[in-house]
C-alpha cells in the first residue's frame, strides 16, 4: 500500500493508450490495474507501486470525460479524483491509489506519420504538417513521441524520421525539446526491431513503450501491458508533471515491463482490421 509521499514507488508508465468507448469503466480500470500487477510482480521488489496510462485521444475525444461522465458506478471499488494539474486523474482503489490517467493526443500528419502530444488537453486537427504537429507538442504535450508503425518509417517518410532523430540527438536531454519513439505491444517480435530504435539508441534517444490497444470494436484489455519502469517518491497532486521529471532524470533507457506480444498470425490480422478502419475514415496509411 501506498502510505507516504516520500515512500520509494515503482511508477509503470504505458505511454500509448487508447480508451474505447462504451466499454464500462470499472472493467477498463481493473484489467489496467491486473496487467500493472502482473508487471509489479517482477519489477516492484516489494515496493508499493502505481501504474500510469498515458492516453492518445484522437481529434474529437476527450477520455478523462468520457470517463468522468461514466464513472465506476454505486458499489464500486473504484472512485476517482482530480489532481492540480487539470491533465491528470487518479483512480483509487479500495482506497489504495492505483491509476493515473493522463490525457494526450495522437496526431495525424499530413505525410501519414503519427505524433503522440502526451500530457495535452489541447486538440488540433489531423492532417496538419509534421513540423507543425511537433511545433505543437513541443508547445503543449509533457511528452513529444513519434510512435511506431508497419510502413510508417520506410522510404521517403523512413528518411524524415532519420533527419529528425539526428537533429534530436544534437540536442538531447534538453526537457523543453526532448523527442521520443515510442515501440508498442501490437508489434510481431518475430519481425525483429525497426533499425530506427537501433539508430535512436545510438544517438541517446530514449523509446517509450505502450500498449497501443487498437482493439476498435473488440474489448479494451491491454492496456497497462508494456511500459516503463521508473522509481521514486509519490506526487497524486502533480502525476504528469512528477513522472516526467522522473524520466528526464533516468541514466539512459528506463527498464521495460511486458513486451511485443503479438504472433506473426495476429499481426497480420491487426493490420488488415487498422487498415479498414483507417480507410473506412480516411486517415492515412
Amino acid at each position: 500500500m501506498i502510505t507516504s509521499p516520500s515512500a520509494d514507488v515503482c511508477h509503470l508508465v504505458d505511454a500509448h493508450v487508447h480508451y474505447h468507448a462504451p466499454h464500462q469503466v470499472p472493467a477498463f480500470f481493473e484489467s489496467a490495474r491486473g496487467n500493472f500487477g502482473r508487471a509489479a510482480a517482477f519489477q516492484a521488489q516489494d515496493r508499493p507501486w502505481l501504474g500510469y496510462l498515458l492516453l492518445a485521444d484522437r481529434f474529437g475525444d476527450d477520455s478523462l470525460a468520457a470517463i468522468r461522465a461514466a464513472h465506476c458506478g454505486a458499489g464500486s471499488d473504484w472512485t476517482w479524483h482530480e489532481t492540480q494539474e487539470g491533465i491528470s486523474r487518479v483512480a483509487r482503489h479500495g482506497g489504495v491509489p492505483r491509476l493515473v490517467l493522463v490525457a494526450g493526443r495522437q496526431l495525424q500528419t499530413a505525410e501519414g506519420l503519427e505524433v503522440l502530444a502526451l500530457g495535452c488537453a489541447e486538440s488540433f486537427a489531423d492532417g496538419q504538417p509534421l513540423e507543425a504537429c511537433l511545433e505543437f507538442a513541443a508547445s503543449h504535450a509533457r511528452w513529444t513521441v513519434l510512435p511506431w508503425g508497419f510502413g510508417k518509417w520506410w522510404f521517403g517518410r523512413g528518411r524524415v524520421v532519420a533527419r529528425l532523430l539526428q537533429a534530436a540527438g544534437a540536442r538531447r536531454r534538453d526537457a523543453r525539446c526532448e523527442l521520443f519513439l515510442g515501440d508498442n505491444a501490437g508489434r510481431a517480435a518475430s519481425l525483429g526491431q525497426p533499425r530506427m530504435f537501433t539508430r535512436a539508441r545510438q544517438l541517446g534517444i530514449r523509446i517509450l513503450p505502450g500498449s497501443d490497444d487498437l482493439a476498435l470494436h473488440m474489448p479494451a484489455t491491454a492496456a497497462g501491458s508494456y511500459g516503463s519502469v521508473l522509481a521514486g517518491p509519490l506526487d497524486l497532486e502533480q502525476p504528469a508533471r512528477h513522472v516526467r521529471r522522473l524520466l528526464h532524470e533516468a541514466d539512459g533507457q528506463p527498464p521495460v515491463f511486458g513486451g511485443c506480444q503479438a504472433s506473426l498470425s495476429r499481426f497480420c490480422r491487426r493490420q488488415l482490421t487498422l487498415t479498414a478502419f483507417r480507410v473506412g475514415h480516411r486517415i492515412p496509411c
